[in-house]
């Protein structure tokens, strides 16, 4: 049976001194709960799931506070309030009527939203946005593809019953994006726009301009800079940089991020000295590392430290070695002011790119490499990185410590106590940690325990964990209990159960005899243990649920009935499927097929989501179709 690949989100009770956050993405929405205060953009959002979007698009946004059309006062209904802390979470949480509260959801990983099929007999009444006589229906699907507003199309074809409309493209537009109404129609194709299966584009337009449309714009040193600030802001879909060559000084190297709602650029025009071009987020992992130095250039102010240096490698070597130092400029032994030669001036902005950038002889300016570091695995014996906690949890060993780190998107790196702690009460203590750089502030040696690093920059990592600890005992927080045979079938006890996160089972040969066979399951708020103890005879683990993977299977003649979160039309059961893996919130999904015995119900598709990842029951019913989101399967492309 399949078990989405569901993070459960939590509050530890730990040591008032460490933040207590949310891991990963939060897909739930919270009605009647406000989060005052914090606030940095307010936007109008018809509904709490635009308002949703909206924030998880900003790329300062970390939660919200919806107001919804119950709100008592006329001029503050549909407000959307965008907030952010130091800490990712709300300060407060208090609760108020007519009012939704949540997270941004960038964590929850981006999914294909191309979809090429078409649907003979399928009619997408309403939602006319423009129409005119094409060819077939293939015409009919390219000029809808080709027209930046058109998200879906009906065509109707030669032998339709109504002579006036044959050979007419309908395309259409909507706010969800998918279409208001679906009927069966003979001789009519209806299908979607193919603009979003274009995948990335890495070609750079030398004298190209791509107008309007800005959100921002940031200094870069070259086109390539630009293009990279561009893929690593959430909200930038497309951009144009100034070159050095252009006409007007204080606005040369300006580099100008863009977004519309159709995802390209309303006009592009020809204009000399800009190179245009689009965010390489589509086209799979990007380097955050940028090695590029650029002679004859300087990056003036923003100086946090400095000092004389042999050459350029050694200011950015320094610049590297620094936590704080994001940029450098370095002055060459020809530069016209003696007393500043080979000095290495380190530099750090707000937004980490260069408040300025100006031509000048003699220099050489670049970016820290910290970033260039890649992926690490090792793990560090008796190295602390003492400071920048933001949350500890209980784990039984190292290896599980880092699994927490790599899924808590918060996480950049790590001490774990080991067994051999001095300190009874603080052994098996894990301790989250991040800074602003990226790396740790200090190192030092500590007996007894261990350091490391997130693997999320090390490809995709199992969220299975299969290791079982001899001697070790994690005591509370059962759910339920039962004698079985040994520590496997305790194991298998734990994954079968939904609501099993991790067990204790107690050996034959444990002291208290009333006790020994018991398989205690255990579930708490955070998905880790509450406490973790040496206990011999007793062996303990976790769920492997998580081990099972995707589920791509179609069930014919199977209702998941209940725990709806929403119901849109879908011409078949893959578009139904598409569109619950694309809604970060849907987790499996039941289609009405046109078999069903309703007319004004067919072609509905259910989607659902409970705290388990699992239906709650399933039962057989003839025509409706039921399956799994497939947000863990991997990227889903053109279907």
């Amino acid at each position: 049976m399949k078990t989405a690949l569901y993070v459960i989100y939590f509050v530890l009770h730990i040591p008032e001194s460490f933040s207590q956050n949310i891991a990963e993405c939060v897909h739930d929405l919270l009605s009647d709960v406000d989060f005052p205060g914090n606030d940095i953009e307010s936007v109008l959002a018809p509904d709490v799931h635009y308002c949703q979007k909206v924030c998880t698009e900003n790329s300062r946004c970390q939660f919200f506070t919806f107001l919804t059309s119950g709100w008592n006062t006329d001029n503050q209904r549909f407000y959307c309030y965008l907030k952010r802390t130091t800490t990712g979470q709300p300060s407060v949480k208090s609760n108020l009527q007519n009012v939704v509260s949540g997270y941004s959801l960038r964590d929850c990983g981006t999914q294909s939203s191309c979809f090429e099929t078409v649907y003979d007999g399928l009619d997408f009444p309403g939602n006319d946005i423009h129409q005119s006589v094409v060819e077939n229906e293939e015409s009919c699907q390219r000029k809808c593809t080709e027209e930046p507003d058109c998200q879906f199309f009906t065509f109707i074809k030669e032998e339709f019953h109504n002579e006036p409309q044959r050979l007419i493209c309908y395309r259409k537009k909507s706010e969800r994006g998918t279409p208001a109404r679906i009927t069966i129609l003979q001789n009519v194709v209806s299908g979607f726009s193919l603009r979003r299966c274009e995948g990335c584009v890495r070609e750079l337009l030398s004298d190209v301009d791509f107008p309007g449309n800005d959100i921002e714009s940031v200094l870069a040193p070259d086109v390539h800079y630009c293009q990279k600030v561009c893929t690593e802001d959430s909200r930038c879909q497309f951009f144009t940089f100034l070159t050095s060559g252009w006409n007007t000084d204080n606005q040369r190297f300006y580099c100008y991020l863009k977004r519309t709602t159709t995802g390209q650029p309303s006009v592009k025009s020809n204009l000399q000295n800009v190179v245009s071009g689009y965010s390489l987020r589509d086209c799979g992992t990007q380097s955050s590392c940028f090695e590029t130095v650029y002679d004859g250039l300087d990056f003036p102010g923003n100086d946090i430290h400095q000092s004389v240096v042999e050459n350029e490698e050694s200011c950015q070597r320094k610049c590297t070695e620094e936590p704080d130092c994001q940029f450098f400029t370095f002055i060459k032994e020809e530069f016209h002011n003696e007393p500043q030669r080979l000095i290495c001036y380190r530099k750090k902005s707000e937004r980490g790119t260069p408040a300025r950038i100006t031509i000048l002889q003699n220099v050489v300016s670049g970016f820290s490499l910290r970033r260039c570091e890649g992926c690490v695995r090792e793990l560090l014996s008796d190295v602390d990185f003492p400071g920048n906690d933001i949350e500890s949890v209980l784990a039984p060993d190292v290896h599980y410590c880092q699994k927490v780190c790599t899924e808590d998107s918060r996480c950049q790196f790590f001490t774990f106590l080991t067994s051999g702690w001095n300190t009874d009460n603080q052994r098996f203590y894990c301790y989250l940690k991040r800074t602003t750089t990226g790396q740790p502030s200090v190192k030092s040696n500590l007996q007894n325990v261990v350091s490391g690093y997130s693997l999320r920059d090390c490809g995709t990592q199992s969220s299975c964990f299969e290791t079982v600890y001899d001697g070790l005992d994690f005591p509370g927080n059962d759910i339920h209990q039962s004698v079985v045979e040994n520590e496997e079938s305790c194991q298998r006890k734990c994954t079968e159960e939904p609501d099993c996160q991790f067990f204790t089972f107690i050996k034959e040969e444990f002291h208290n005899e009333p006790q020994r066979l018991i398989c205690y399951r255990k579930k708490s708020e955070r998905g880790t243990p509450a406490r973790i103890t040496i206990l011999q005879n007793v062996v303990s683990g976790f769920s492997l649920r998580r081990c099972e993977g995707c589920v791509r299977e179609l069930l014919s003649d199977v209702d998941f009935p209940g725990n709806d979160i929403e119901s849109v039309l879908a011409p078949d059961v893959h578009y139904c499927q598409k569109v619950c893996t694309e809604d970060s919130r849907c987790q499996f999904f039941t289609f009405l097929t046109s078999g069903w015995n309703t007319d004004n119900q067919r072609f509905y598709c259910y989607l659902k989501r409970t705290t388990t990842g699992q239906p709650s029951v399933k039962s057989n019913l003839q025509n409706v179709v039921s399956g799994y989101s497939l947000r863990d399967c991997g990227t889903q492309s053109c279907k």
